[in-house]
């Protein structure tokens, strides 16, 4: 008997086949740090039927990963079974006995039959559930390709006008993203996001919803702020290097105009945003409420229970040979007392007048297209390492602009790490370009704020100075415990965060 006439493996056989391995070297897999105990199928909606004839098999797969000593979770998995040989792109894990299985994300085939069953509306039966195609237009896409890797999640840019994203980690519930997007919709006053097209979700027995696709309309762009920043800041690395960091160089006029002209228009679409989440009329899910007291002594005790989560794994971990983090051993008693103690401030501000709503809960500079002289605004999932209730609850619209202010922040000290790693400086240069892109980032932060207020008709004073402060650090905390599960090498930078943040707090 040949390979090609070996029995189809299961699809449960061909998930047992994929390497723990695999699922921790993935972006999309969260617990990266830990061990995996556990890869349980969970459910299958098999697409083979709906494929012009052949031996090739494709599949959405949910599955149930359990890693070191946290609870299951459930992630989705785009599956293509085949005999040995095939050529399709990515790492494939031998099946049994002349088969292999591998990621699916790049098959055309498998778009365009889901591109059919959104255009027709159908629900189909899995083994355990339901999954729903919402209403899509009924062109078939066929140009397939992956587009840059920076989030959590899968995007796939599919016939140049479609982009699909594959949600891989399931949290009960519709996704924050796709609810956002049809409030947006409904209120037609903040436009500044690509148009959403539809949707794939799945029902359980038990009547709970996941949402695996969402779909949108591709908006032709120069690609995100986060990278356009790191371009700016490392071209002006370049010219400091030739003059000397302790020379007057600023970036060229026409480039730095431009890029603070890109600030002021971001601190308007955030404010519109902001603006049309707060507003009357959303429905009890979204309606404005007043920031209460008690709010702030709850946000408050979530924020030091969290920072002592992130700052107990770091203590577990061994120093590692980065001398940015060598010391942080010896560091971290202070830092902890430090940060705790500015979390504490929260509960002697007074939110009068201070209004809470759903917010974009993951704001960064990666989370900006750059559209013309416009800026778009992606992905409405929230934090990734945040719980589903945490997600969609209603916060501060300071917690958005707290979020972007460290990215400003984070792009900051990557752009002079990737310098100096690829330029050894002295420690005496190394400052003194710290010190010059520190200087950038202040002013960037202060135009930011400042547009940012006018447009939402506030006026900055000492409290929501404060707010704001408490808000930064605990971004920070939340980058310090990103990096520890995904790049332990990039740990100095939340950690130069955390000490900025606690000197601007200590000063107010």
């Amino acid at each position: 008997m040949n390979k090609t006439t070996q029995p189809t493996p299961a699809w449960a056989v061909a998930v047992a086949a994929l390497p723990t391995e695999w699922f921790r070297a993935a972006r999309w897999f969260q617990a990266k740090a830990a061990a995996v105990r556990s890869i349980r199928l969970v459910d299958i909606l098999d697409l083979s039927s709906l494929l012009p004839p052949g031996s090739r098999r494709l599949s959405i797969a949910l599955v149930e990963v359990a890693a070191g000593d946290g609870s299951p979770e459930l992630y989705q998995l785009p599956l293509c079974l085949e005999p040995d040989g095939g050529m399709g792109p990515g790492p494939s894990f031998a099946v049994g006995a002349g088969w292999t299985v591998r990621e699916a994300l790049e098959e055309p085939a498998l778009h365009a039959v889901m591109i059919r069953l959104m255009s027709e509306g159908r629900t189909l039966a899995g083994g355990r559930g339901t999954f729903h195609f919402e209403s899509f237009p009924s062109s078939l896409w066929r140009q397939v390709h992956p587009l840059a890797q920076n989030s959590t999640n899968s995007l796939m840019l599919v016939k140049a006008d479609v982009v699909c994203k594959f949600i891989r980690r399931l949290p009960a519930g519709q996704s924050p993203e796709l609810e956002m997007n049809r409030i947006f919709a409904a209120a037609g006053t903040f436009q500044n996001l690509a148009p959403l097209e539809g949707a794939l979700s799945y029902r359980d027995a038990g009547g709970r919803e996941y949402t695996l696709v969402i779909t949108r309309r591709y908006v032709e762009n120069q690609g995100d702020l986060w990278h356009g920043t790191l371009s700016f800041l490392s071209h002006w690395l370049h010219l400091l290097a030739e003059t000397g960091p302790e020379t007057s160089t600023e970036p060229a006029r026409e480039d730095a105009l431009n890029y603070l002209d890109r600030v002021r228009r971001l601190a308007k679409v955030l404010a519109m945003m902001h603006r049309t989440l707060s507003a009357e009329g959303l429905g009890a899910a979204f309606a404005p409420e007043p920031i209460t007291p008690a709010d702030l002594a709850h946000w408050s005790g979530a924020m030091a229970a969290g920072a002592v989560a992130v700052l107990d794994k770091l203590a577990a971990r061994e120093p590692g040979s980065n001398p940015a983090t060598r010391d942080v051993p010896e560091e971290l008693p202070e830092m902890r007392r430090q940060i705790l103690a500015a979390f504490s401030r929260l509960t002697g501000l007074r939110p009068d007048g201070w209004i809470k709503c759903r917010v974009h809960g993951d704001f960064h500079l990666g989370q900006i297209l750059l559209v013309g002289d416009d800026c778009f605004v992606m992905d409405f999932e929230g934090e990734p390492l945040k719980a589903a209730a945490q997600r969609v609850a209603k916060y501060s619209p300071l917690k958005d602009v707290a979020g972007l202010l460290r990215s400003f922040h984070y792009a900051m000290c990557a752009a002079l790490y990737d310098w100096k790693e690829r330029h050894p400086l002295p420690r005496e240069a190394f400052n003194a370009l710290e010190c010059r892109l520190a200087e950038w980032n202040r002013s960037v932060e202060q135009i930011f704020r400042e547009t940012y207020f006018a447009e939402m008709g506030w006026i900055e004073n000492a409290g929501l100075s404060e707010f704001l402060a408490v808000l930064k650090l605990e971004k920070a905390v939340y980058e310090l415990d990103y990096e520890i599960n995904n790049r332990p090498a990039w740990l100095p930078i939340p950690s130069s965060g955390i000490r900025a943040c606690l000197k601007e707090i200590l000063q107010t």
